[in-house]
């Protein structure tokens, strides 16, 4: 007989970061040429789960949650 799983929730609140790239300071010759816009703002926990919705609903109104599921 197998032992029981043991789920262990994330926190509500796990950690952020925030992320600049060396092409967000330099005004005198703009050099960013992958137009990311200079930054990101990355948080974690389980109380940020809604914030996959918008591109869940991306991956399904292009097709490519079928096409990631095989």
């Amino acid at each position: 007989m197998a032992a029981p799983q043991t789920l262990i929730e994330p926190a509500p609140f796990s950690g952020a970061a925030f992320f600049l790239e060396e092409d967000a300071f330099n005004a005198v010759h703009v050099t960013d040429q992958n137009y990311t816009g200079g930054g990101a703002l990355q948080v974690s926990g389980s109380a940020f789960k809604w914030a996959t919705l918008p591109l869940e609903g991306i991956d399904h109104i292009t097709g490519l949650a079928k096409a990631l599921e095989s």
